[in-house]
């Protein structure tokens, strides 16, 4: 990334941006939960168990939060840290972020974190992000009521089908922009090959040790970066 860009994306103006709305977050949260702690004495719900409950999701948050730090990493250092910390306060999704970012980029004619990266790749990607999250608010506050009808008409009656139908279109997406990834290059192709086979095989372990489903995308993205940094540093391919 350019310095001028890289400077522009860490600028004062967009930190307060970014506050601001992890400020909001911030507040719902305090709310949602004075209006919970409210409700269990309403319904006479026993405290002891409100604080379990309470401390129990803090403990269990962990997981995805240290999931998604790995990746906050690596965005930091292609969109800026403000960016990075406003979207994945509120909107939680890293894989969900960087794939926003990368459409952006290349919507602009750029590869994210290119060198040559400029002040207005960088606008499109922020644009690209807004409303990509604009869309799921849009989609919760008018069509929440009617999903249920939608979902049937979708699915044809079949309830096994709309999940098989969310799938394919997802990896479809993926599929499309993995496949663009492994043809740009040598390096591009052992960071697409280096991180599959590791989420492959993070899938499986996964399934013995529970508490590293969170940390496969993290994880994957270091080996694959690690692994194209090898090939082309070291063996020089």
């Amino acid at each position: 990334m350019l310095e001028e860009t890289l400077k522009v994306a860490n600028e004062f103006g967009v930190w307060i941006c970014a506050f601001a709305m992890v400020a909001l977050v911030v507040v719902q949260s305090t709310l949602y939960t004075r209006l919970a702690s409210k409700t269990a004495k309403e319904i006479n719900f026993p405290q002891k168990d409100v604080r379990r409950a309470f401390r129990t999701g803090v403990i269990t948050a962990f997981g995805p939060a240290l999931g998604s730090f790995i990746v906050m990493i690596a965005m930091m250092a292609v969109i800026g840290a403000p960016i990075t910390w406003m979207r994945l306060s509120i909107i939680g999704s890293a894989s969900t972020e960087m794939t926003a970012a990368t459409i952006g980029a290349e919507a602009a004619g750029f590869e994210l974190g290119a060198a040559n990266f400029s002040i207005e790749a960088l606008a499109v990607i922020f644009f690209t992000m807004g409303i990509n999250g604009c869309g799921w608010l849009l989609v919760a506050t008018l069509l929440t009521g009617r999903m249920d009808s939608v979902r049937h008409k979708i699915a044809g009656g079949d309830a096994k089908w709309l999940p098989v139908l969310t799938t394919a279109a997802t990896v479809g997406v993926y599929a499309n922009m993995g496949a663009q990834r492994a043809v740009a290059g040598t390096g591009s192709l052992v960071a697409w090959l280096g991180g599959a086979i590791t989420m492959l095989l993070m899938n499986i372990v996964a399934k013995k040790f529970k508490f590293l489903k969170e940390y496969k995308m993290g994880i994957a993205l270091i080996m694959g970066t690690v692994l194209a940094a090898v090939v082309t540093n070291v063996f020089g391919l």
